[in-house]
C-alpha cells in the first residue's frame, strides 16, 4: 500500500482502526480505554498542556504507548492533522440493528440511516450530530458507503466513541424490517412537498433516512418510505450538504420532543 493513502475498512468491519489527532485519541482513552490497543507519539509530543494531559491519561488507563520517530507505514492520509499522536482502536461502537431499533422504540429517539453516503467527512459529521443530538444510533451500508475510518473518526471530533453503529447489507431490506418492528420511516428529500417543521417527529418512533451526496435517495429506498420531508430554504439557494440536513432534522426531532414551540 502506498504511503499517504489510508485503506478504508469496508469488508473488514472488525479490524482495528487507526485514528489520529489529540481530541479523537483523548476521547477514546476517556470513553473506552479497553478498546485502545496502543498509542504512538512523536518525540516532540508532550510539550503542550493538552498533550501533557493525554500522557497522564495514558498512565491512568494503562494503555500501551511508545515514542516513534515518525508515522511511516501507518498509511495516514497525506493531509492528516495528526498533532503528533496516533492510536489503534478496536471497533467497539458496532452493534446489531435490532439493538438500535429497540432503543428507538423504547426511548423515542430516532435512528439515522445513511443510504450510500461515501464521503468520510460527511459521515463523520453525521455521527457527530447523531451523538450530540441524542439519536439512538446510525445505520451504514457495508458495501456502498464509507466505513468507519480514521478520517471519519477525525471528522466526528471523537464523537464516534459516544455513538452506536450498525452495518447492514441492504438499506431497503433494513427499512422493511424497521417498519415491521414499528418504526416510521422519514426520508430527507429536498424535492418533497412536506415541510419537516410541520411533520410529527415527536409522537412516533422513527428512522431518518439520508441519501448519497450525488444521487440523494435511491428509488428502491424511496419505495420503503412512509414520508418524504424537506427542509425549507430561501428560493434560489442550492440544497444543503447531507450532514447539515441530518443535523437540522435531528435538532427538529429534539425540539419537538422537548415541546418547544416554533
Amino acid at each position: 500500500m502506498k504511503r499517504g493513502r489510508q485503506s478504508d475498512n469496508r469488508g473488514k468491519l472488525n479490524s482495528p482502526v487507526t485514528i489520529w489527532g489529540l481530541h479523537p485519541v483523548e476521547e477514546c482513552l476517556r470513553v473506552r480505554p479497553s478498546a485502545c490497543e496502543k498509542v504512538l507519539f512523536l518525540p516532540s509530543f508532550g510539550r503542550k498542556r493538552g498533550q501533557v494531559l493525554l500522557k497522564r491519561l495514558l498512565i491512568e488507563t494503562g494503555v500501551s504507548s511508545s515514542e516513534v520517530s515518525d508515522f511511516r507505514g501507518l498509511s495516514l492520509p497525506e493531509q492528516a492533522v495528526h498533532q503528533g499522536v496516533v492510536a489503534t482502536v478496536k471497533p467497539f461502537w458496532m452493534v446489531e440493528l435490532g439493538f438500535l431499533v429497540n432503543l428507538a422504540l423504547k426511548g423515542g429517539n430516532p435512528v439515522v440511516v445513511c443510504d450510500q453516503i461515501s464521503d468520510p467527512q460527511n459521515l463523520g459529521a453525521i455521527i457527530r450530530a447523531s451523538a450530540a443530538l441524542g439519536a439512538a444510533g446510525v445505520v451504514i451500508s457495508k458495501r456502498h458507503g464509507s466505513g468507519i475510518t480514521g478520517t471519519v473518526v477525525k471528522a466526528s471530533a471523537g464523537a464516534v466513541f459516544h455513538a452506536q453503529v450498525a452495518f447492514v447489507s441492504s438499506i431497503p431490506g433494513v427499512l422493511k424490517r424497521m417498519k415491521q418492528a414499528g418504526l416510521w420511516i422519514f426520508g430527507l428529500d429536498s424535492k418533497a412537498e412536506a415541510d419537516i417543521f410541520q411533520a410529527d417527529l415527536s409522537s412516533i418512533p422513527l428512522a431518518l433516512v439520508a441519501g448519497s451526496e450525488q444521487r440523494g435517495l435511491r428509488k428502491t429506498v424511496r419505495k420503503e418510505l412512509d414520508f418524504r420531508v424537506r427542509i425549507p430554504m430561501v428560493p434560489g439557494v442550492e440544497s444543503l450538504n447531507v450532514s447539515s440536513a441530518v443535523s437540522i432534522a435531528l435538532y427538529e426531532c429534539k425540539r419537538q420532543k422537548a415541546g418547544v414551540s416554533n
